[in-house]
């Protein structure tokens, strides 16, 4: 018959055996998650920064034959709110974000300006920060 201060032992020590193995299992998950996150944002490393501020970056990658842009990458920390739904036969792909409506000026006029498109949005050109009242201004 087995002791019961042994039966006890043992259970605690096929715990901490089991605890250690998830543990592991835990910290190689994330650093394989952490590498996965290093080498998507690798991808990037051909990109230009276009705009970034402490919640939002802009970039874009130039195309093949030409300086104009061939991707834009809006990456987002921290938004308002955010969903994404993926695509079924009957809908594509969303990805929806809310951000701040002052980051979202700034990123659009940012853009603006980069790309030289202040004339094709209306408007006098380079007076993009007037007045509110007056969408022409």
């Amino acid at each position: 018959m087995i002791h019961p201060m042994a039966l006890v032992f043992a259970i605690i020590v096929i715990m901490a055996g089991l605890f250690a193995l998830l543990y592991l299992a835990i910290h190689i998950y994330t650093r394989s998650e952490e590498r996965r996150l290093q080498l998507e944002h690798n991808q990037y490393d051909a990109s230009v920064e276009v705009k970034a501020g402490t919640d939002y970056s802009v970039r874009f990658r130039p195309g093949v034959n030409s300086a104009t842009p061939g991707s834009a990458y809006l990456s987002a920390c921290n938004p308002l709110s955010h969903s994404v739904q993926v695509a079924t036969m009957n809908s594509p792909a969303r990805v929806i974000l809310e951000l701040d409506a002052q980051a979202f000026d700034d990123i659009a006029i940012a853009w603006i300006k980069y790309r030289d498109l202040a004339g094709a949005v209306g408007g006098p050109v380079g007076n993009e920060l007037g007045s509110r009242d007056n969408p022409w201004l």
